[in-house]
Order: C-alpha cells, then structure tokens, then sequence
C-alpha cells in the first residue's frame, strides 16, 4: 500500500473515487430487470446502502461491492444439472 492514498478496492473504507451505481445502473450492467437487483440486496447477496427510508427504500451500491457479488458468483467450469 502506498503511504497516504486511500485504496478504493479495499470494501470498508469510503473513499471519494468510489463509484457509486443505482439499481438501474446494475440492473442494465447485468441485463436483468432492477426488481432483481432488489431482491439480491433484500437476499444480502448484494451489498448497498439505503439512502431512502425503510418505507420506500432507495439504494446506492459501490461498485467495489458489484464487482464482489460477481466475483462470488464466479464459476470454473461448465456445470451439468444432476452431477455431484
């Protein structure tokens, strides 16, 4: 680590380069409908900060944190349904 710059990667920290995305701008990365996106962060999968209220809820999401719930969904390999 430099001394003295904040990394941005690191997920704990806020750092003023850290881009934040709505629910649409993640929705339209993953090409799914941004409902979806909203269960992944009601389902803790995907991580986001409200910025609404808890009636009407309104997300931010790091792109850190994108990148991380993509990462965990990573797969090797082709898998085949029945195969354990």
């Amino acid at each position: 680590m430099k001394s003295g710059v904040m990394q941005p990667e690191r997920l704990g920290e806020v750092c003023m380069s850290d881009v934040i995305l709505t629910v649409a701008d993640v929705a339209d990365r993953l090409k799914v409908q941004p409902k979806t996106v909203r269960k992944f962060i009601q389902a803790g999968a995907l991580k986001a900060s409200n910025i609404g209220t808890r009636k009407r809820p309104r997300y931010a999401i790091r792109e850190a944190f994108l990148e991380a719930f993509l990462e965990a969904r990573a797969v090797t390999g082709i898998e085949e349904e029945g195969e354990e």
